[in-house]
Parts: C-alpha cells; sequence; structure tokens
C-alpha cells in the first residue's frame, strides 16, 4: 500500500493563488478564505466520527443507506467545492466535484422556503436526522452563479430588463432575492427559524455583493447594509429553541436581536408574527453561548432576544440546549 503524506502549511503561507497540493484556488476564488473558514469548520465543530485517513470498504448493496455513525452529519453546498470541505475540514460533503449530490444541491440553493430548503436536507438524512447540519456559501455562490445553479432545476427568471438613463440593463430581478442561497448568503439568515450564521471568512472587496445589496434597496424596498461580508459563511441547522406565550389579541408581536460576527459586523435579526391571545417564535441563535461538544461558535447574539409589542417589551435568553433539542420556552406578555 502507498502511505502519502501531507504536511499542513502555516496559514499566511497558503495565502497564494496556489495550494500546495497542486491544484488552484476553489471556483470563484478566496483561496485564503475558504482555507480559514473550513478550517475553523475543522476545529470548532463536532467530530463526525469518521477517521479522515482511514480506508472505508464499498457497500455490497448500494441500495440499502451507508450505516453512518450516529455522530456523523453532512454538509451542504455547491459541488464546487465539496473537495475542499472534504481535504480542509475534515467533513463529509452533500455534493462533490463528480457531481454527486449535485441535484439536492441545487433543490436546496434555490428552494423558495425554508421549509422547502429543509425538506431536502430531512430527506437526505437516515436514522431520523437530517442529511446535513452545516451550510457552507461564498459570494460566488451568491453573485455569480445562482442563475446557473438554478438552471439545474430549471429554475429561471433570475434577471430582468429596466430602463435607464443609459439604456435597457438587465439587473438581478426580485425572484434573485427570493431563494435559500439569497436568504443566507445575502441577508445572513435574517428571519429564518432553523439556520444560523456561526462564522465567516474575514472580509473580501468582492466588487459585485455591494451592487447585488445596492439594487436589492433601491428597486424592491430593501433596508440592508450595503457593505461586503466575509467570502464565505458557514450555517448551522438547528432545530430552533420555541418562544411562545400569552399576547394582547390584534396586535404585532416583534422579536429582534443584534448578531454580532466574529468580524465585528453586526446584524439585525428579527421576526414578526400576529396574536391571537397568543403568539409564538421560532429561534436558532443561543444568547448564553456554546457548549462542550457541540459547535463552537464565535458569532452570536449580542444580548437577549427582545419581544416587543405595542409600546411594551421584554427580554428573554435561550440556551444552546433550547436550541439543539427544541425546546419550549413560556414568556407571557400580558
Amino acid at each position: 500500500m502507498l502511505l502519502l503524506f501531507f504536511a499542513y502549511p502555516a496559514f499566511s503561507e497558503t495565502y497564494t493563488k496556489y495550494s500546495r497540493w497542486g491544484g488552484g484556488e476553489p471556483s470563484g476564488g478566496g483561496f485564503g478564505e475558504w482555507y480559514e473558514t473550513l478550517t475553523w469548520m475543522r476545529y470548532n465543530t463536532p467530530d463526525p466520527g469518521m477517521d479522515y485517513l482511514a480506508v472505508y470498504k464499498k457497500p455490497e448493496n448500494l441500495s440499502i443507506p451507508y450505516p453512518y455513525p450516529d455522530t456523523a452529519y453532512g454538509v451542504m453546498s455547491w459541488w464546487d467545492y465539496g473537495h475542499v470541505i472534504t481535504y480542509w475540514a475534515h467533513r463529509i460533503p452533500n455534493a462533490n466535484p463528480f457531481q454527486s449530490g449535485v441535484g439536492e444541491a441545487a433543490k436546496f440553493l434555490t428552494a423558495k422556503t425554508e421549509e422547502e430548503a429543509s425538506n431536502v436536507l430531512n430527506a437526505l438524512g437516515i436514522n431520523g436526522k437530517p442529511g446535513a447540519r452545516y451550510v457552507v456559501s461564498n459570494a460566488y455562490m451568491a453573485y455569480d452563479i445562482l442563475q446557473t445553479i438554478g438552471i439545474w432545476v430549471e429554475d429561471y427568471g433570475y434577471y430582468t430588463r429596466i430602463q435607464t438613463n443609459q439604456g435597457p440593463q438587465d439587473v438581478p430581478s426580485l425572484k434573485y432575492y427570493d431563494n435559500m442561497e439569497a436568504k443566507l448568503h445575502i441577508f445572513d439568515g435574517n428571519g429564518l427559524k432553523q439556520y444560523r450564521l456561526v462564522h465567516e471568512s474575514p472580509r473580501n472587496p468582492y466588487n459585485d455583493e455591494p451592487y447585488y445589496k445596492n439594487i436589492y434597496n433601491i428597486l424592491y424596498g430593501g433596508n440592508i447594509p450595503v457593505e461586503n461580508s466575509g467570502l464565505v459563511k458557514v450555517f448551522e441547522y438547528v432545530k430552533g429553541a420555541k418562544i411562545e406565550g400569552r399576547a394582547p389579541p390584534n396586535t404585532t408581536v416583534t422579536l429582534t436581536n443584534t448578531i454580532k460576527t466574529n468580524i465585528e459586523r453586526t446584524v439585525q435579526y428579527s421576526q414578526t408574527t400576529s396574536s391571537n391571545g397568543t403568539y409564538a417564535f421560532t429561534v436558532p441563535y443561543s444568547t448564553l453561548g456554546p457548549i462542550p461538544g457541540e459547535t463552537q461558535f464565535d458569532t452570536r447574539p449580542t444580548g437577549p432576544y427582545t419581544v416587543t409589542f405595542g409600546n411594551a417589551s421584554k427580554q428573554i435568553d435561550v440556551s444552546e440546549k433550547d436550541v439543539l433539542e427544541g425546546r419550549t420556552i413560556t414568556l407571557n406578555l400580558v
């Protein structure tokens, strides 16, 4: 048997266009950002219980699901990045450059609702567990190839033509911002119930990001910061904690928090619902920090959730076990 040994260079040495293992940087660039993020994932997410250097025997009956250990989980991303997820993060990608899993990846990323996207992950699962615990996205997916991803599932209409003072121009349509990839990467998961941003790479002056955010604000009435965020982002799929209780009937109840990322960027998180005497929210972020053996996230709320109704408000903390186990917390507003 031929054994290959790899020397892992220091991060400063890898921040170059080409890697030491012979390949170019990942699709869309960002070698350093991918290396930083996936190295973080390797050391700050639970061990999947699969030996990275082991040799696994191919099952004789491929129609039977592979007997993964209960600790195993997948990482959802576009197929371009499957091998770097394996190589740097030592994690199992749901899709890879052999184009295995590309259909499921396209369905997830172009899903129009959070529920539709979660159905894709749940359908990939075995033993009652979702097929992926984490989602990794980058700016190339969000701002360059989103329309291409849509083609894989015959989903079109990501651009529209408008008249400007410089003549007709093709710009992102409202549909461009109405899919899971946009909800995660462009909007940082704001308002999602079971997906939370847990880490992002250093910023990269990716020229298209401010353009796409500015278009959303000007043409579609948005109010998102026009800024460069992390080039690569990691989200975690969790059960989510349920905050519920009594509230004045026929009122609007709003939940808010400020999320501070590991690169000192802030994201305003909010949900809104109507009360018929009771209300309920499902939230993905723990306000009390990580716990041993689970994700050691460095992106987290700056304080408790604030629940507002009329001119009054109350605050509530949520533990990591509340989020991971889907516990219910009662907060009566009246």
